[in-house]
């Protein structure tokens, strides 16, 4: 039986930057992804332009568009949130993951494709019928992650649904609309050549077929044509409940490592891949960033459970927020938290 120190479950923003740091550390380990090729998982594509950029160190030809103005909007009300430099941007997924892999390479990192784990046993995995040993497993695995199942957490998600429109829009529009999306919003995300008109929430508040129908019959409303545009969707997970477990860990989706209020994801990922990958090479290291994205999601969610509350009290927090966006310091606060 092979037998490596760690074996990461997962292709994805996090298990590629957990890969990255373990090669770059002489680590013995090997990822497992049982796609063919680098994950090009459905998401909106929103990155905000903070210190998280320089983080991570994205190239430009990863993003395809930058805005230094959202218009956030209610059913009665809509805010123009202008700043002197771009504060968010479009990113293409595809693009992300191929470089990340990339780097991951460069690194040294031992990575195989086509390779789904079917099983997760006392000590090792199971993928394309054999076993492979570890020390310490990472989960990176996703929503429905086979590695945070072995732990016997329950698996509590969201959905995220998009509308793929053969036309780029100028503006870049946040939509709260309690009627329509609930607590949370609908999205319309310019691409290069192409815009994402979606919303997303969780489906024991909202289910799936609603969700879908008042999307549809609010892009309707307005204009939009759906008629034959792609339709995506895809599972995403909140719930957090921990990301170590003696030599098991999780990370992004598979801890619950998303906000469950903006659907941020991908930071998120990465962040927690890397704090684990570097508590794998040093028992004494601080989950730094973990707990700073842990600190943005409580926030998030505070936010989210006042909204949830009551019909009108969630209409009523989703006026007060457009009010904040109307002040400068409040304003700067506000898509700091969010972005």
């Amino acid at each position: 039986m092979e037998h490596y120190k760690t074996v990461i479950v997962g292709g994805g923003p996090g298990g590629l930057r957990c890969a990255k740091i373990l090669a770059e550390n002489g680590e013995d380990f090997i990822l497992l992804e049982g796609k063919p090729g680098p994950d090009n998982k459905i998401c909106t594509g929103l990155w905000g332009m903070t210190e998280k950029t320089k983080y991570v160190g994205l190239p430009d030809d990863i993003f395809e568009r930058t805005f230094r103005r959202v218009l956030f909007s209610t059913a009665h009300r809509r805010v123009e949130v202008r700043m002197k430099t771009p504060f968010v941007a479009t990113l293409n997924r595809k693009r992300l993951s191929e470089w990340m892999h990339r780097e991951a390479r460069k690194a040294g990192a031992n990575i195989e494709f086509g390779s789904e784990v079917t099983g997760v046993g006392k000590g090792y995995v199971v993928t394309n019928g054999k076993r492979i040993g570890f020390d310490c497993l990472v989960g990176a695995d996703g929503s429905s992650s086979a590695v945070r199942r072995s732990i016997g957490l329950k698996q509590d998600v969201g959905m995220g649904i998009q509308y793929w429109v053969g036309e780029e829009y100028r503006d870049l529009e946040l939509h709260l609309d309690y009627n329509t999306f609930g607590p949370w919003y609908g999205w319309i995300v310019p691409h290069g050549g192409t815009t994402s008109i979606g919303t997303g929430g969780h489906t024991g508040f909202m289910p799936l077929k609603i969700m879908k129908r008042n999307l549809s019959i609010w892009c309707r409303q307005r204009g939009y044509e759906i008629s034959g545009a792609s339709f995506e969707g895809a599972a995403v997970s909140y719930e957090y409940r921990g990301f170590r477990f003696g030599n098991r860990f999780l990370v992004g989706d598979a801890a619950g490592l998303t906000s469950g209020f903006t659907g941020e994801g991908i930071y998120f990922a990465m962040a927690s891949g890397e704090d684990v990958a570097r508590m794998i090479i040093d028992k004494e290291h601080v989950p730094v960033l973990i707990r700073k994205v842990l600190g943005i999601k409580r926030k998030h969610e505070i936010i989210l459970s006042a909204l949830k509350f009551s019909r009108e009290t969630g209409t009523a927090g989703q006026g007060m927020l457009l009010e904040l966006l109307r002040f400068g310091p409040l304003k700067k606060r506000f898509i700091e938290l969010m972005m």
